[in-house]
Parts: C-alpha cells; sequence; structure tokens
C-alpha cells in the first residue's frame, strides 16, 4: 500500500477501495484571523483584503508622530490634544453612527435588533453595539440609511419612543 493512501474507514465503500490523498484538491491557504482582529472590527464595515486595498489599508492606519498631538499638564490632570489630522482618522469608523436610547424599560440586545432592522428596513447592514446604561450605538454602512433614521422618525417601538442622537 502506498504511504499517500489510506483505506475508508466507513462500511459504504468496499474494502479494497483506497482514497489516495495526492488526489484531493487542496484549498488555497488563507492566513487565519486573529481573535484581536475579531474583535476589533466588523467584517460588514472593513474593507476586502487584497493587494488592490493595501494603499487604503495603509492609509487608515493610525501613526502617530511627534507633531500630531500637544501634552499639557494642568492642576487635576494632563491634557493631551491631537492634530486635525489624527482626529480625522479616529472619527472616520464612526463617521454614520448614532447613539440611540429607548424611554422608559430597558430593552435586550437582541429584541432590540430584530425590531430596528424590522422598523426601519434598510437598504444596508447595520450594527448594533451595546454600551453602559441602556445605551447603544448603531453604526450604518450607507449614508442614506442614517439620513433615513434621523429624518423618519418619531420611532415607538414597544411602546416606547426611541430617541436618537448624531
Amino acid at each position: 500500500m502506498n504511504a499517500s493512501c489510506k483505506r475508508p474507514r466507513s462500511n459504504d465503500q468496499l474494502p479494497n477501495d483506497e482514497v489516495c490523498l495526492d488526489q484531493i484538491e487542496q484549498a488555497p491557504h488563507v492566513p487565519p484571523i486573529s481573535f484581536k482582529d475579531m474583535l476589533q472590527s466588523s467584517a460588514i464595515f472593513e474593507k476586502p483584503i487584497g493587494a488592490s486595498s493595501a494603499a487604503a489599508m495603509e492609509e487608515d492606519q493610525l501613526v502617530i508622530q511627534d507633531g500630531d498631538f500637544e501634552v499639557s499638564e494642568s492642576a487635576n490632570c494632563p491634557s493631551i490634544r491631537f492634530s486635525e489630522q489624527i482626529k480625522e482618522k479616529l472619527y472616520r469608523p464612526w463617521r454614520n453612527s448614532i447613539i440611540i436610547k429607548f424611554v422608559g424599560r430597558a430593552q435586550t440586545y437582541n429584541f432590540i435588533l430584530a425590531r430596528l432592522k424590522q422598523q426601519w428596513q434598510l437598504k444596508g447592514p447595520m450594527q448594533l453595539i451595546d454600551l453602559a446604561n441602556d445605551f447603544f450605538i448603531v453604526r450604518f454602512l450607507l449614508e442614506e440609511d442614517l439620513n433615513h433614521v434621523l429624518t423618519g422618525g418619531p420611532w415607538v417601538i414597544a411602546g416606547q419612543y426611541l430617541t436618537t442622537q448624531k
């Protein structure tokens, strides 16, 4: 018997049948995504990784140099001021986002997510991020969806008003 061939363990095939591992086409190797990268980003809001997006990824890298910030010491605490360029890079992912809160009792994450998708009927995907004290951030992929939510209210879900803030 050849070293690269093995016998199947199931009884579905005849005992003399062999499956050669050399004949099985191997899938192309894709580097695994780290757990940290999964937590820090959402796949629907990221640019595809590839040779064509290398320049875009390089542009989005947050590199802070000496001239990009100013540290000042006050009596109570230190203060750090960033340049407009750094502020723009920090704000960019949150440009199409709003903060929401229900007036009244708290609702669960899954309930809110389902009801918002049902009532808003967005054209693109959205991401709901749970914050403390029953606040949520909603990130939209499309600016059109953001404008629809901000101007289409008032929104009432389960008898409670939804407050929105840009």
